[in-house]
């Protein structure tokens, strides 16, 4: 995956942030193969791959019907970590991968 590749695949995982709060299945299944896909990069950074860990932990709470109501702050709070740290995840890729 080049960089391209992985800020297509970033842009529409914020998209899919902006359904956290239902059980939209679609939604969740996608956003996890987008991660899955992420995870085959180059890198071999593991603060990469803990970053990927961390947004499939927010998606499965996002995607929850009742999981993000334990997250202080709720639905607002886990969408701008999920944001936070896709963020990250673009930061990386942008020093790590090649064109």
């Amino acid at each position: 995956m080049n960089k391209a590749a992985v800020h297509e695949s970033i842009d529409r995982l914020e998209e899919l942030t902006r359904h956290f709060g239902g059980p939209y299945a679609d939604y969740h299944r996608e956003f996890k193969q987008l991660l899955f896909k992420l995870n085959g990069c180059r890198t071999q950074d593991p603060y990469f791959r803990e970053q990927l860990s961390k947004l499939q932990q927010y998606a499965d709470m996002g995607f929850s019907t009742r999981k993000f109501e334990k997250v202080t702050g709720g639905l607002n709070q886990l969408r701008v970590w999920t944001l936070g740290t896709l963020q990250t995840v673009s930061d990386l890729a942008d020093q790590q991968l090649p064109d």
